[in-house]
């Protein structure tokens, strides 16, 4: 019963660790509208100036409209400065 309770414990231990999403950091003093494709869904998003979205998506692909695109894989941290999103 102690290996079972182990294995499991183990298991769910690690597994937040591999499914994190993205969150995003908007160091401008403006909004903007971000553009999110995911599979076979899109959908828009709005920051805030100076505003976080915290888990916005995983394996993705976001886009500042009007500015900048960026394909996401397994990043967990991007900011927005001057309407270019980059990793951290």
């Amino acid at each position: 019963m102690k290996k079972f309770f182990w294995i499991v414990f183990i298991f769910f231990s690690i597994l937040p660790l591999s499914v994190r999403a993205a969150t995003i950091k908007n160091t401008d003093n403006k909004p903007y509208s971000l553009l999110v494709k995911q599979e076979n869904r899109n959908f828009y998003v709005l920051i805030d100036s100076n505003g976080t979205i915290v888990d916005l998506c995983q394996s993705c692909i976001v886009e500042v409209v009007g500015f900048s695109l960026l394909d996401i894989e397994s990043e967990q941290n991007l900011f927005i400065r001057n309407g270019i999103l980059t990793v951290q």
